[in-house]
Formats: C-alpha cells, sequence, structure tokens
C-alpha cells in the first residue's frame, strides 16, 4: 500500500516550464532606457549558455570571497557586457554602486 502524502501539490500555483529565474540589473552602458528600447533578447545555444552559467558561477564563486560586512565588499558585483559586434558576453567582477529608490 502507498504511504499517504502528508501535502498534495494540487492547487499549488507553478511557474511555466521554461521560466528559470530573474534578477534585476543596476543600469545598462549606454542608457537604452533613454533610446526608448524597451527589451533586449539574448539567443544562446546550450553549450554557450553553460558557458555563460559557468563563467557567472566562477564570478560569484570569487565575489564571495569578500567581507560583505565591509561597504567594499558589498559594493562588488559582477557586469555582463554584451559586445553586440563580437556577439559574445563577458563576465567582469566590478564595483556597483546602487543607485538611489
Amino acid at each position: 500500500m502507498p504511504k499517504k502524502r502528508a501535502f498534495s501539490a494540487e492547487g499549488i500555483q507553478q511557474k511555466k516550464d521554461d521560466y528559470h529565474g530573474s534578477c534585476r540589473y543596476v543600469r545598462t552602458r549606454p542608457d537604452i532606457k533613454a533610446q526608448n528600447i524597451k527589451s533586449v533578447n539574448l539567443e544562446l545555444s546550450f553549450d554557450e549558455a553553460m558557458q555563460l552559467s559557468l563563467s557567472i558561477q566562477a564570478g560569484l564563486l570569487a565575489l564571495n570571497r569578500y567581507n560583505r560586512s565591509k561597504k567594499d565588499g558589498r559594493e562588488m558585483g559582477l557586469c555582463l557586457s554584451v559586445k553586440t559586434e563580437a556577439n559574445t558576453i563577458s563576465v567582469l567582477e566590478t564595483k556597483v554602486k546602487l543607485e538611489a529608490k
């Protein structure tokens, strides 16, 4: 006799199968919002997506070494630099100063 579950997934809202998360960014340079560009879509092959994922993970591991209890450590973040002429995305460790809300 199969054991009954203590909970049921029935009625629980789920995200779409192709949604894997998102995050907010501080700014774009140049300011594409000022140019009335509302969305930029980047298409990646599986291999390139894996490479980007590994690059971001490596960057996060490096950021994790900073002392986040200090101002300098809290200001560190990642910059995803998109080069349109070469169709490349670089992951760079840099200081990211948050803008006032």
